[in-house]
Order: C-alpha cells, then sequence, then structure tokens
C-alpha cells in the first residue's frame, strides 16, 4: 500500500512539476515579445501598391542600387516616365512614354550590372543599371505594373 500512495504522490507531483513548466513557458514567451514592434506596415505586392508607392520604391532603389550613380523618376499625367541619372554635379534626363514599348532586363557583360531598359522600336532606352540582382528583380516588377496602369488608363 506504501508503494501505491508513493506513486500517487509522484505522480501528483510530476503534473504540478509539468504546470510549472508550462507556466515558466509561457511567461518566458511573453516576455520575448517585448522591445519588439506590436504593429508594423504590412508588405504589399507590386500588385496592390498604388502608382504613387510604386514610384517611391522604384526612386529608393534608385538611390541605393549603383555607387556612383542615381537614379530618379517621375511620372506625369499623360504616363511619360521623366528618368534622372547622375551624380549631384552632373545629371542628365530623358522623357519616355509608358504607353509603348517593352519593359526588358538583362546582364551587361563589361560591368557586370543589372540593367532595365524600355525597348522603344529599336531605341533602348536605360530605366535602371544596378550591381545586384535583387534590386533589378524589384525594380523590373514595379515599372512593369506602372506601365500596365498607363495602358490600362489608371495614371498616378
Amino acid at each position: 500500500m506504501t508503494q501505491i500512495s508513493h506513486s500517487k504522490s509522484t505522480g501528483q507531483h510530476l503534473t504540478a512539476g509539468r504546470l510549472v513548466l508550462i507556466a515558466c513557458t509561457i511567461t518566458f514567451c511573453t516576455a520575448c515579445s517585448d522591445g519588439y514592434p506590436g504593429n508594423f506596415e504590412p508588405v504589399l505586392m507590386p500588385a496592390e501598391m498604388t502608382q504613387t508607392q510604386r514610384l517611391q520604391q522604384m526612386n529608393q532603389i534608385g538611390q541605393q542600387s549603383s555607387l556612383d550613380t542615381r537614379w530618379r523618376y517621375k511620372l506625369t499625367e499623360s504616363c511619360k516616365l521623366k528618368v534622372t541619372t547622375g551624380s549631384l554635379f552632373s545629371r542628365k534626363s530623358t522623357l519616355v512614354s509608358l504607353k509603348q514599348g517593352q519593359v526588358v532586363k538583362s546582364i551587361d557583360r563589361v560591368d557586370k550590372n543589372h540593367d532595365i531598359h524600355l525597348k522603344q522600336l529599336d531605341v533602348m532606352v536605360p530605366l535602371l543599371e544596378a550591381a545586384n540582382w535583387v534590386d533589378s528583380v524589384s525594380f523590373y516588377t514595379l515599372v512593369s505594373f506602372v506601365q500596365r496602369d498607363c495602358t490600362s488608363g489608371e495614371s498616378a
């Protein structure tokens, strides 16, 4: 009989131990969330963005994509994209219609940059030269959606 009550108290001890372990785990997990922001903005996909949001992202990529050249973008009401390149003292702007042409990406074999162009007939208008693949793919997707909305009549 002593063995039965001993095993009964051991079973109760294990149950109490499990409760303490669960309580400690909950407290630990709750404490781990301290210092992390509770509310953060959801990540939008380019298809869900407005033209303004897409242009902001394109400008952000254009500012960081290359060490020596900055790319800036502005969209007119008639869906012409103003592309400004250069450094602080030397800038060049090009105005290109997004209602015609095809966005293409390629790798420049000489400088190993990832290039995005707008191909219009036989002319390739540079839109971005990115040092890394991720920036080029992100930019390509963004500008493709800007162009799509321009051709469907949803500008800015």
